[in-house]
C-alpha cells in the first residue's frame, strides 16, 4: 500500500472522524454531532459515513431518530497504522478554531 499524504479532503475528513472515534471508542456520535465537533461539511460527512460503514471502518446503529457511529475494526486498524503520519496537531488546531467560532455565536 502506498503512503497516505493527507493533503486531499477525503483523507483529512476520514482522519478527523476516525481520530474522534478512536479517542472515544465506547461513545457513539451522530453525523450532526460530529459536524458540530469537527467543523466538517455535513453532507460530505453523511455520504462518507455510509461508505465507511460499508467498508467496516465505522459501526452504525439507529437510535430511533438518527444513525449514530462508532469506530469499527477496519477504522481502528487504519487509524493505528497512519496516526503517526497524520498532521494531528494541525487537525486539532483546525477543530479548536472551528469550535471557537461556533461558541462565539
Amino acid at each position: 500500500m502506498g503512503m497516505a499524504t493527507f493533503k486531499g479532503k477525503h483523507n483529512q475528513l476520514k482522519s478527523k472522524v476516525l481520530m474522534l472515534l478512536y479517542q472515544e471508542q465506547e461513545h457513539w456520535y451522530s453525523a450532526r454531532v460530529m459536524h458540530e465537533i469537527l467543523g466538517c461539511d455535513l453532507h460530505s460527512l453523511r455520504t462518507h459515513l455510509k461508505r465507511w460503514h460499508d467498508w467496516r471502518r465505522v459501526k452504525r446503529r439507529h437510535n430511533g431518530f438518527e444513525f449514530e457511529y462508532s469506530i469499527g475494526v477496519k477504522g481502528r486498524e487504519w487509524f493505528e497504522r497512519w496516526q503517526y503520519d497524520m498532521p494531528i496537531d494541525e487537525y486539532l488546531a483546525e477543530i479548536r478554531a472551528w469550535q471557537a467560532v461556533e461558541n462565539s455565536y
